[in-house]
């Protein structure tokens, strides 16, 4: 249940990612204890979510603390060891195999490596800046919010311009609806 902070008739209209920004604000309120109404549509992430405690708040938002969705493992594997574990392997490889059989398994174990280690950590999108930006990629389209009028033209717009920032690494203020896309994709 939506609970009213004050001034939040100045600032939240009704639409459908202003919702879902009054859900994810008492979701990180919660979870971090801090005061609801000091968490507006402009806050910066980074303001009030620390760095160590990222991958734990987005896996809340996304519903990973209740039981839905795969479990994500935050303990980072750091690069220098999946490489000293790949250097291994070609090390190995070299005494029993010819040198340009080495040369040939390079790109394969460097992939492999690196797969290794992404798998252990979740990357926080780089296009999330405010809470804004957050409530609008947690937003998700539906006809049945938009015969409510949840979703306005200024709504959906924003949540076009964010799929393509997300997509194409870009920070979401940069991407207007006068962004022409051959330009960002030069």
């Amino acid at each position: 249940m939506y609970r009213a902070m004050p001034g939040d008739d100045l600032w939240l209209p009704q639409t459908a990612s202003m919702i879902r920004f009054r859900e994810i604000r008492s979701m990180i309120a919660r979870k971090l204890k801090i005061d609801e109404s000091t968490i507006r549509p402009e806050t910066r992430l980074a303001a009030i979510v620390p760095p160590n405690r990222r991958n734990e708040i987005l896996g809340l938002i996304n519903g990973r603390d209740r039981g839905q969705g795969p479990s994500i493992k935050t303990k980072k594997l750091p690069l220098w060891f999946a490489e000293i574990i790949a250097s291994t392997a070609l090390s190995l490889l070299f005494l029993f195999q010819p040198w340009f059989l080495v040369l040939l398994t390079l790109p394969i174990s460097i992939l492999i490596a690196n797969t290794w280690r992404s798998s252990y950590s979740t990357r926080w999108p780089s296009c999330l800046e405010t809470m804004h930006e957050l409530a609008i990629s947690q937003t998700h389209y539906n006809k049945a919010d938009a015969a409510k009028g949840l979703w306005p033209r200024e709504e959906i717009s924003a949540k076009v311009r964010w799929i393509i920032a997300n997509q194409l690494g870009e920070p979401f203020d940069e991407i207007t609806e006068q962004t022409n896309l051959l330009d960002l994709c030069l």
